[in-house]
């Protein structure tokens, strides 16, 4: 690897040096390297009054720190807060663009969340420079409390250690997922084995906040499983390792039913995120993890800086990773017999029952409704159907016309609604899970049809008369 990095540095700086470009700045953490380039175009570390501090350059706003060759976050000095504007101001000194930080990070951003949820429930205007509640500002210095431990945490730039072969590593992606009702985060880690021998490391987060309109766990587990997905494709475009397999990680057993179901009644909501993650993984490389070796539940809950140090799950890894033997555990949903029973499978083909209607003619009517395909020559037919004299030529009556008409619609309806049709007719209430409980459904004494309940009818309106 010096090899190719002195090749490079020297390659890259001839040809800019061709067109009359002088390329500066140069850093790195071997010494042979930095020993070849020449002094003046050496990057100046960053001042340290710390004489035994190791050299530190600054990348991507970061500190890189070329002995130990690791990223640590630039930790400044929170000034005083008394507006809302002063508190975003403060919260976006602490740049973290890996998510070294992120459960710290996720806690301030849950209390700027905080004042928007206490201006909409007390109804206050919105001003970026209103003074922020007591409440507000005492949990801000509870916060700020211990901000110099983010300087303590590091991690290595390179993701396998030195001594492992590059060409007898194998890396394996691996991501978790975690979800609360305050928040959602996704967290990457490098699973590298060479042999007997295993190293895992951090490689980046991502989180978000949740609405302040309230949603469902399982929903938001879904949309952190959805963030998990797409850091996985973030790491496989932007990095050149070979990446032997990858494995997505929850503690939610609804998200894993959800991405092994094929039912086609899904809610939009479900479905579109469920495409969404098939669509960059398949089922199988989806596995189920407890909450309490999930590193990524750090984040959902937010974490004080005091607490949060270098010996934290969310860096030193789930320690079942650290195993030459781990495999991972395929994910069965349970089953819904005891472990005494066995279940008893049953070919069968497809049956035709015919179904108790309130009509006696309903058989013969919906045999008719299914091979007509005029509206005029069914209700023909079906008026002749329903005499009880003889079959005759005689055309039927417009009464005649009318009843086939009104007992076709009937028929229809107790077809595609039996559940609802029944229950009505017992005077009782529709199922909650019915398509039709919000349209109002009812039966009319008149003529025995479903109807839906209409909006004018509870309108304060005034008759008009023409002799008025």
């Amino acid at each position: 690897m010096e090899e190719e990095a002195l090749k490079f540095a020297k390659d890259v700086t001839e040809c800019l040096a061709s067109g009359g470009f002088a390329l500066t700045g140069f850093a790195s953490s071997s010494l042979r390297v930095i020993n070849s380039i020449p002094t003046h175009l050496r990057s100046t570390p960053v001042a340290d009054l710390n004489p035994n501090a190791s050299p530190v350059d600054l990348i991507f706003g970061m500190e890189w720190h070329l002995i130990d060759d690791s990223y640590r976050i630039r930790v400044k000095q929170m000034p005083k807060v008394s507006t809302k504007r002063e508190l975003l101001s403060a919260i976006s000194l602490t740049f973290d663009p890996l998510g070294i930080c992120l459960p710290v990070m996720t806690g301030a951003r849950l209390q700027f969340q905080q004042i928007h949820k206490l201006e909409r429930e007390k109804k206050l205007h919105r001003r970026w420079d209103n003074h922020l509640p007591e409440e507000v500002l005492a949990k801000w210095e509870e916060w700020t409390k211990g901000l110099n431990r983010l300087s303590l945490m590091y991690v290595s730039r390179c993701f396998r250690p030195t001594e492992f072969p590059l060409d007898k590593s194998v890396f394996t992606l691996i991501i978790f997922a975690d979800a609360s009702l305050v928040a959602y985060c996704a967290v990457a880690y490098f699973r590298v084995q060479c042999g007997d021998r295993v190293h895992v490391s951090f490689v980046m987060a991502k989180g978000r906040l949740t609405p302040l309109t309230p949603m469902t766990i399982p929903r938001l587990e879904l949309k952190a499983a959805v963030l998990a997905v797409h850091i996985s494709t973030i790491i496989k475009k932007e990095l050149r390792i070979i990446i032997s397999a990858t494995e997505f990680y929850s503690d939610s057993e609804i998200v894993l039913h959800q991405l092994r179901t094929s039912r086609p009644r899904q809610t939009a909501f479900v479905a579109a995120r469920r495409s969404e993650i098939l669509a960059h993984s398949s089922a199988e490389q989806w596995y189920y993890v407890c909450s309490e070796d999930n590193p990524a539940d750090a984040c959902p809950r937010g974490v004080v800086p005091k607490d949060f140090g270098p010996d934290c799950k969310w860096i030193t890894r789930p320690t079942f990773l650290l195993d030459p033997a781990f495999v991972p555990v395929a994910f069965h949903p349970p089953s819904v017999f005891a472990d005494d029973e066995t279940a008893q499978v049953v070919n069968v083909g497809q049956l035709s029952e015919a179904q108790p209607s309130r009509h006696p003619s309903f058989l013969v009517v919906s045999k008719i409704i299914t091979q007509s395909t005029q509206l005029n020559t069914l209700k023909r037919d079906v008026a002749q159907a329903l005499r009880t004299e003889p079959v005759s030529e005689k055309e039927p009556t417009a009464d005649e016309l009318a009843n086939a008409f009104r007992l076709c619609l009937a028929i229809s309806q107790e077809e595609a609604f039996p559940r609802e049709s029944d229950t009505l007719a017992k005077g009782a209430l529709i199922p909650r899970n019915s398509i039709l409980k919000r349209v109002g459904p009812y039966i009319d004494p008149a003529d025995g049809l479903l109807k839906v309940d209409g909006r004018l009818q509870h309108a304060e309106l005034v008759l008009v008369t023409p002799s008025s």
